[in-house]
């Protein structure tokens, strides 16, 4: 791609300035249709080393081709709207999955403590998930030491989560 070069050259026959071509840089390399965000087409071939020339020339391209950017606009929405509700969706399956794996957790760290009353070999008890002996252990030491908490503060419901968080 050649650009006329913004400033002139007399040519050597004649006296008067003429524009000469001036080989680009990177000539063989192909350049997209858009050289900053928002030019198009012949508009983006336009090298504006002057910001309000730049700001004029992008204003012809938005008045050209508003219908371009309303679109755009309708589309940026919907993926947005899209995302937002795949978030949601998201955050909804993971609280599920949450519950269900401490509701797991509840169930074997109960059946842990039956077989430990009873003298029974604890074994693996599974719902959907599988959890070691150590973790169920774990569960159970935690779950001690809130019924410690919760009786040592008379039950009450804001210095237990106060305790709580100190613990």
């Amino acid at each position: 791609m050649v650009k006329t070069s913004p400033l002139t050259r007399s040519s050597p026959t004649s006296t008067s300035p003429v524009s000469l071509p001036t080989p680009s840089p990177n000539a063989n390399v192909p350049r997209p249709s858009s050289t900053r965000s928002g030019d198009y087409g012949k508009e983006g071939e336009i090298d504006a080393d002057h910001p309000e020339i730049h700001a004029a020339v992008t204003a012809a391209v938005f008045r050209d081709h508003s219908q371009a950017f309303v679109n755009l606009s309708m589309h940026e929405q919907r993926l947005y709207r899209i995302l937002r509700d795949a978030s949601k969706s998201l955050e909804d399956r993971k609280a599920r999955r949450i519950a269900a794996r401490q509701a797991a957790l509840d169930t074997a760290r109960e059946q842990y403590n039956l077989n430990k009353m009873l003298g029974v070999p604890n074994e693996h008890v599974t719902s959907g998930f599988v959890f070691t002996p150590e973790e169920i252990d774990i569960e159970c030491r935690r779950h001690l030491l809130e019924a410690k908490i919760a009786q040592e503060c008379h039950y009450d419901r804001k210095i237990f989560r106060q305790q709580l968080a100190g613990a």
